[in-house]
């Protein structure tokens, strides 16, 4: 068997066990063990320790207790206005009744609910380049995956009014990875009404999660083994979250064009449907493996950093490069 086809097959076995039907508590365990792999195994030539202490410990603290943490701005009002030129050209992709479209933002229909851009411009952007090779984020996402951590996706879309609900609109918690934490940056404002972005806290983690159950439900075994039963479901209800869940741990992100946040999402979160306005986002996936193809609904291709205008000179680390390299090379 070649090297190749027996990689294809380790990645597939993994993907299973990530998708499968392992419970939340193995999962869990499973992470924590091949961050200790990972980080006991990569090395760099240029750091002898990966694992950095050039971050505020607070942040990382704040993401283990609760599932996620508000960071300052990364970019400024310039920066998003620079974000609208670059992209004021660029085609968005989306779908009507199952059949993909392209088009430029002035130009889509009415009924489309959300509309993305290519992979590609996305890669070429220099101002997303420089936020996926910033390394204080990098070391963000290290210290709390426990080992180096390689960006799996980075998207950017729109969001509108639509009759349809969206899944994503729909309390769940993501798979990709075994441990993964989640960048966020809101490229609009977005308040209650535009689109706001939900998160259960505490729900993140097995251990604070049976903390959490064994309190509540500490007199009915009955429900509890319910509760254990129904975080298994992909896809909740508000009605079931809030039964569940004491309303003061249910989180709804808002904030003005440039608010930044960090999210575990193995934490059950969904988007709010758009009642008036529109939202942009820009989102970026740090997970333990490579989780790109897999994970990338558009065409995929590296991108070389050289092409991206105005960032092609910028020396990097290995630890920036090992990040970005399903992304980027030189």
């Amino acid at each position: 068997m070649a090297i190749n086809e027996l990689d294809s097959i380790c990645r597939q076995l993994y993907f299973h066990l990530l998708k499968g039907r392992l419970r939340k508590r193995t999962r869990d365990d499973l992470g924590i063990s091949i961050a200790n792999l990972l980080e006991s195994s990569i090395q760099f030539t240029d750091s002898n320790n990966f694992i950095t202490d050039d971050v505020d410990h607070t942040i990382i603290e704040l993401i283990k207790e609760r599932g996620y943490v508000y960071l300052e701005n990364l970019l400024s009002d310039e920066d998003i206005e620079a974000l609208k030129t670059y992209f004021h050209f660029k085609q968005l992709e989306y779908s009507i009744k199952g059949e993909k479209s392209h088009g430029l933002f002035h130009k889509i229909p009415k009924e489309v609910g959300s509309a993305y851009y290519s992979q590609t411009d996305i890669q070429l952007c220099p101002i997303f380049y420089k936020i996926a090779h910033n390394p204080w984020l990098i070391s963000i996402a290290e210290n709390y995956l426990g080992a180096p951590p390689t960006i799996g996706t980075i998207a950017s879309w729109w969001t509108f009014q639509s009759e349809e609900v969206s899944v994503n609109q729909l309390f769940h918690h993501d798979r990709d990875d075994f441990r993964a934490l989640k960048l966020f940056v809101y490229l609009t404002d977005v308040d209650e009404n535009n689109g706001a972005h939900v998160y259960v806290e505490k729900s993140h983690e097995y251990d604070i999660l049976k903390r959490y159950a064994n309190s509540k439900f500490s007199d009915n075994i009955k429900l509890e083994n319910l509760f254990w039963q129904w975080v298994e479901k992909h896809r909740k209800k508000d009605v079931e979250i809030e039964t569940f869940f004491d309303k003061s741990m249910i989180k709804t992100h808002v904030g003005k064009q440039g608010t930044t946040f960090f999210e575990d999402t193995r934490g059950f979160h969904k988007g709010s449907p758009l009642l008036k306005g529109k939202r942009w986002l820009f989102q970026m996936l740090y997970t333990l493996v490579p989780v790109v193809p897999f994970s990338v609904s558009q065409e995929y291709k590296l991108v070389k950093r050289s092409d991206v205008q105005g960032y092609s000179n910028i020396l990097l680390n290995d630890k920036v490069k090992f990040s970005t390299r399903m992304y980027y090379v030189d």
